[in-house]
């Protein structure tokens, strides 16, 4: 069974290089969310002292919109929903141009979903943009096109992209 160790941690991921010993249950080591950590079999017993274990869905990033303004990510809940019915667990990314975080998120993803929305700036590709382009969203840009470089140089990841 592929399982997250969440153990007594309280944001519900786990810590690196924490370790974990159940009654019935050999040592493991949680080294990080998208991780497979594998537990051997263990009865009923053990399993009423490993509250906060759960079993492992493959963890899907999520690009979103945002509104500048307001200062919010906001994606379309259909999106989500279908994600999870396909037994994903889709989280939201959040935009920025670091990219060292970028590279840390690509590496932690088991799959990534492109939600798609404006389109990408013409000037990016060496054209000029046409007024059916809409306002052009640098951030948005600069991040998603970091995050599918990282995630290919990572290998082995799928890519949707709406």
């Amino acid at each position: 069974m592929q399982v997250l160790c969440v153990g007594d941690l309280r944001a519900g991921a786990a810590a690196d290089n924490l370790e974990m010993t159940h009654k019935g249950v050999s040592p493991v080591r949680c080294t990080g969310l998208s991780d497979h950590v594998l537990y051997q079999s263990y009865g009923a017993e053990s399993q009423g002292n490993m509250k906060g274990v759960f079993a492992m869905q493959p963890l899907i990033g999520v690009c979103a919109s945002h509104d500048v303004e307001k200062k919010t990510y906001f994606v379309r809940a259909n999106y989500m929903d279908a994600l999870l019915r396909a037994g994903g667990l889709p989280v939201l990314l959040p935009m920025t141009t670091d990219p060292d975080a970028v590279m840390d998120m690509a590496s932690r993803l088991d799959g990534l979903f492109l939600a798609g929305g404006g389109d990408v700036d013409p000037a990016r590709y060496g054209e000029e943009r046409i007024a059916q382009c809409g306002e052009p969203d640098p951030l948005r840009d600069a991040f998603e096109l970091e995050l599918v470089k990282d995630v290919l140089a990572v290998g082995d990841i799928p890519i949707f992209g709406v």
